[in-house]
C-alpha cells in the first residue's frame, strides 16, 4: 500500500502545483497554499484531482463528474455555494479532511 500512497501523493503533488505563469508574462506567480484558497476554488481543483478520483471510487463507489459528485455530496447546485451555505460548507471540509486522511492510508 505504500507504492500505492506514493503514486498518489505524486499524483495530488502534480495536480497542486498549477500554471506558474501569467498568459504572456515572464514573471512567475507566488503560489497559494491550498488552505489559503476558497472552498470553491479548493473544490474546483479537487474534481480535477485523479488522486481525489481515486478516493471518490473506493470510498463512495462513484465513477464519473467529479464536479458533479462534490455538488451532490455538498447538496449545492454550484460550488459558489460553498461561500454562503454553512452546511455546504462544513460538507465539503468534512469530505476534503477525509480525502486526505485517506492519502496517508
Amino acid at each position: 500500500q505504500r507504492g500505492r500512497a506514493q503514486k498518489i501523493n505524486r499524483s495530488h503533488r502534480e495536480t497542486q502545483r498549477g500554471t506558474l505563469y501569467a498568459h504572456g508574462m515572464s514573471e512567475v506567480k507566488e503560489r497559494r497554499k491550498f488552505s489559503e484558497l476558497s472552498l470553491s476554488q479548493q473544490a474546483g481543483i479537487r474534481a480535477s484531482d485523479r488522486a481525489f478520483a481515486h478516493f471518490v471510487v473506493e470510498r463512495y463507489g462513484y465513477f464519473g463528474d467529479y464536479a458533479q459528485f462534490i455538488r451532490d455530496h455538498c447538496v449545492v447546485t454550484s460550488r459558489s455555494e460553498l461561500g454562503t451555505n454553512d452546511e455546504a460548507a462544513a460538507r465539503w471540509i468534512k469530505l476534503n479532511n477525509e480525502f486526505e486522511a485517506w492519502l496517508y492510508l
